[in-house]
């Protein structure tokens, strides 16, 4: 059987928050986005006026200060709901991988059963712990629109040096038949999958800058 890769050995370091410097259009201003990438996921939060683009976002790079905030669960261009004024910080969260169709050219809809593998080769923030969160989203479309939020592997730990590791308590291959996650559309035309990966400190605050992850995971048909 074939294994499909929605990640292979990525690598994601967060980047230190930015402020809001101004806002329209969907589109809001910072001091700088080098490092940051399409797809990073971000917390908007103490933007004064367009208070519609608080919150959890999708990352689009538009240009060396700006970002187009995308509505995480619809794809969609944020609202911002009113004029901005003043304030506002984008803290780097994680991020979102490239959607991978696995549709009826891969599963049929009579078997939608299938086996995940997670693996994480690098977790730390260069002192000490780190939690990750990595959920799966099944998208009934190639971008983000149409979420059904899937299985979760999470853990935590420091992989800095060959004394260190990682605990994963719940990172480890997992087989799901449609029972286990009705809402797939592992099956359907145009169906695709991917990766929401989520970084915090041990203490699940928001990760600090420099805080790096590498991580795989793949996804096998059942017979």
């Amino acid at each position: 059987m074939t294994n499909y890769f929605i990640a292979t050995n990525f690598t994601k370091t967060i980047q230190a928050a930015q402020s809001v410097s101004g806002a329209a259009s969907g589109v809001i201003t910072v001091g700088s986005t080098t490092g940051w990438a399409t797809g990073d996921l971000a917390l908007v939060s103490g933007v004064g006026g367009a208070t519609g683009v608080n919150g959890l976002v999708y990352l689009t790079v538009s240009s060396g200060t700006t970002f187009t905030l995308k509505d995480i669960g619809t794809g969609a261009t944020k609202a911002f709901g009113g004029s901005y004024t003043s304030g506002g910080t984008v803290t780097h969260i994680g991020y979102q991988t490239a959607a991978l169709t696995l549709d009826n050219t891969v599963f049929t809809a009579a078997n939608p059963n299938f086996v995940l593998f997670p693996e994480v080769t690098a977790l730390s923030n260069g002192t000490s712990a780190a939690n990750f969160r990595i959920h799966v989203s099944d998208t009934g479309d190639a971008f983000v629109a149409d979420i059904q939020p899937g299985p979760a592997f999470f853990g935590y730990g420091y992989m800095a040096a060959a004394s260190n590791g990682i605990v994963v308590p719940s990172l480890e291959d997992q087989a799901y038949t449609q029972a286990d996650w009705p809402s797939a559309r592992l099956g359907n035309a145009n169906n695709a999958l991917r990766a929401n990966v989520f970084l915090s400190t041990a203490t699940g605050a928001a990760p600090t800058a420099g805080t790096t992850i590498t991580f795989s995971l793949s996804i096998q048909s059942l017979p």
